[in-house]
């Protein structure tokens, strides 16, 4: 994870494979638990866009939560403006 480029304003957004991959949706998914965890927040929702990658990447940031004591509340496939 040596490029940041994918932090944007207000979301993630990189290149499929090459910025974003399942390994790193799995270690963004540690970092926001333990930010959780420092707020005191053990519970977390979790949905996906409509993208072939998203199912996959949603999986992997789960388990990043989960492997920290996460409760997660997977909402599936939603909406997004």
């Amino acid at each position: 994870m040596d490029n940041l480029n994918f932090f944007k304003g207000y979301d993630v957004r990189g290149l499929v494979n090459s910025e974003l991959n399942n390994e790193v949706l799995f270690k963004l998914g540690i970092a926001f638990s333990i930010y959780l965890k420092q707020k005191n927040i053990n519970e977390c929702i979790v949905g996906r866009d409509g993208r072939e990658s998203s199912e996959s990447y949603q999986t992997s940031f789960i388990k990043g939560l989960t492997q920290n004591g996460i409760n997660v509340i997977d909402i599936g496939l939603v909406i997004t403006p």
